[in-house]
């Protein structure tokens, strides 16, 4: 389904749902959520999915239960607030393209890590192959407003990132990295390459052998004011019934008992975003993030 926003921004909230089922939140403007902190935003989950087409097929129950329409559309409702084609002709075939590409190197790094952490390849790919998977496309102009993101884990098994690179773009600039030893780092990407975030469900499942990746976006130090920051950011995320408790081979007799209590990825990941619910007046943001962050600082 397509949807034409009266606005001229294409956002769920300038849709008229027929149904209380998920809905991708699409655009969203500088400073509209803590997330957005001088930054501009359109995020997307499963881009392809049609509802019409899952009443149809064998995981029926999964994709239109009450619990799969928490991330899943039911017809007539968009699962993406996708602009108009006319008004941004070739936007929707490259977020698809684009988001099959990288749901493809998801599947190869599950894969690695299924290695790493001596489990069956086909266990964890069986984990995702039905996964609910956020893609954030973000854009700032660098010397503009103040923070952009504080320090934080994601709530995802790995994040893999794209910058514009090219000579008049900012790149990966104002990207910072917490080291083991505590130490903030600038994080350079490279020209054709993706950077590649550990996140908390790696730890989860690793038993905290693997840790995730500590990072946040800060003001530029200069020297590059004006120019844009964009990148896309694809956080892999699993089934929302698969689990996110430590994998039997990563605890036990060999590598101690398992520090992470069960949980799966829909309880799991509704505990971390809840504060950020929360009413802005009533909010806590300190104490959301570090909930948001909770399983990272587990050692």
């Amino acid at each position: 389904n397509t949807c034409t926003c009266t606005s001229g921004r294409w956002s769920k909230s300038n849709i008229k749902k027929e149904t209380s089922s998920y809905t991708s939140t699409g655009y969203r403007g500088s400073g509209s959520t803590e997330n957005n902190k001088n930054r501009e935003s359109w995020s997307c989950t499963s881009p392809d999915y049609s509802p019409l087409a899952a009443a149809w097929g064998p995981d029926k129950e999964y994709f239109l239960g009450e619990l799969g329409q928490q991330h899943f559309a039911l017809d007539p409702d968009p699962q993406v607030p996708w602009p108009d084609e006319a008004r941004l002709p070739g936007f929707r075939a490259a977020v698809c393209e684009y988001h099959a590409e990288v749901e493809e190197l998801g599947k190869v790094l599950l894969r690695i890590f299924a290695r790493v952490l001596k489990c069956e390849e086909e266990e964890l790919l069986g984990m995702a192959d039905k996964h609910v998977s956020a893609m954030n496309l973000f854009s700032f102009t660098m010397g503009e407003g103040g923070e952009v993101l504080p320090a934080h884990a994601d709530v995802s098994a790995f994040t893999i990132l794209s910058h514009d690179t090219s000579a008049l773009a900012a790149g990966s600039a104002s990207l910072q990295m917490l080291t083991p030893d505590g130490v903030w780092e600038e994080v350079h990407g490279q020209p054709g390459c993706f950077l590649v975030n550990l996140g908390q469900i790696m730890q989860r499942w690793s038993n905290g052998r693997l840790r995730a990746t500590v990072h946040r976006v800060v003001p530029p130090k200069g020297g590059e004011d004006g120019a844009k920051r964009q990148s896309i950011t694809f956080f892999q995320l699993l089934n929302y019934d698969a689990s996110v408790s430590v994998l039997p081979e990563c605890c036990g007799a060999e590598h101690g008992p398992a520090k992470y209590e069960p949980q799966t990825v829909a309880d799991w990941t509704a505990n971390r975003l809840s504060g950020f619910y929360v009413p802005p007046e009533k909010r806590d943001i300190n104490k959301c993030w570090f909930n948001y962050n909770a399983d990272a600082y587990v050692v």
